[in-house]
């Protein structure tokens, strides 16, 4: 059998629990994610489905390292990344990346759309034709070159998720 792309063993997050924070001093933790067990086999399309506040968002943040797991591991083909530096995660972030439920809040209002699409490619080292490569991202998801000059507000909701797409 093939080696997964991801295999998660014991995977523990724990956060604030903002709903119980004291007046002074630190919230205390919720565990969110109790000890999941799983393997994403390569080339699978998984569909991770809950109620709200079930911890899904939270675990893909935990898959692709924003936010630190507080127990358990995490191998990405092979790799453990559970417990990874910034600057060692810093090269797997061309291949792991999320793509935000809300695309509203996970766009920078300040910035145009070629400079969203841009950024994560500039980060890893190919900033070399950036003009051609931010066009064929856009083309990719069929979005028009227009869209370059413009901010997140300018978009629909669907536009905005396909922006967020394009970046990743």
């Amino acid at each position: 059998m093939a080696e997964p792309l991801f295999s998660v063993r014991g995977l523990k997050v724990a956060l604030p629990d903002m709903t119980r924070k004291p007046l002074i001093g630190r919230a205390p933790l919720a565990e969110i994610l109790k000890g999941l067990d799983f393997d994403l086999p390569k080339g699978s399309v998984t569909g991770i489905v809950g109620e709200s506040g079930s911890g899904k968002s939270t675990l893909g943040r935990a898959l692709v390292r924003l936010i630190e797991p507080s127990a358990g591991s995490i191998s990405f083909e092979g790799r453990d990344i559970g417990h990874l530096s910034e600057a060692e995660l810093r090269p797997l972030r061309r291949d792991l990346q999320m793509i935000f439920q809300d695309p509203m809040s996970s766009l920078n209002p300040r910035h145009t759309i070629f400079n969203i699409i841009a950024a994560p490619l500039r980060q890893n080292g190919l900033g070399d034709r950036l003009k051609e490569r931010v066009a064929e991202a856009l083309q990719r998801v069929g979005l028009p070159q227009s869209f370059v000059g413009r901010y997140r507000h300018e978009l629909s909701g669907g536009q905005r998720q396909r922006v967020g797409i394009a970046r990743a």
